[in-house]
């Protein structure tokens, strides 16, 4: 379906880009929309690297978050992924769900809050985003691991 390099490379690329944004960009502006395409650089990173696992282990997977996670989640423990990992990659895409979902979202505070179903507030600020990015890199080290 793919070759396990090229989706380590643009996982790797992704993940580079939310890390230069979040570093270089964002302390610039300071706009909080930009910590909405942060996390959106890491779900495509989180993508590529679900895709990168499964390419070394030949599994034949479609696009779709939900048929992809469930294949990578069954087949990544070989390669020392764990739940906390599975949660945050899960995390991410929800992230993004409730961003294409929500009819409302607004900047409070140097936080951008998209509001989901039910009016429930879903804030995204600087310190989540750090977080984002720290997990994400642990995943993309022990991606890098993979031979």
């Amino acid at each position: 379906m793919g070759d396990f390099e090229d989706f380590k490379d643009k996982a790797i690329n992704s993940f580079r880009v939310a890390v230069y944004v979040s570093t270089d960009t964002y302390p610039a502006v300071k706009e909080p929309k930009l910590l909405l395409a942060i996390v959106d650089d890491l779900f495509i990173s989180m993508d590529y690297l679900m895709k990168a696992v499964l390419s070394k282990k030949d599994v034949d997977f479609d696009d779709q978050f939900i048929s992809l996670f469930m294949y990578f989640k069954s087949a990544a423990k070989e390669f020392g992924f764990d739940d906390e990992d599975f949660d945050h990659v899960f995390r991410i895409h929800k992230l993004i769900d409730d961003h294409k979902k929500s009819a409302v979202e607004f900047s409070r505070n140097d936080k951008f809050i998209i509001c989901g179903d039910n009016y429930k507030l879903e804030p995204i600020g600087v310190e989540d985003v750090k977080g984002y990015i720290f997990k994400s890199r642990h995943l993309l080290n022990r991606l890098e691991s993979i031979k």
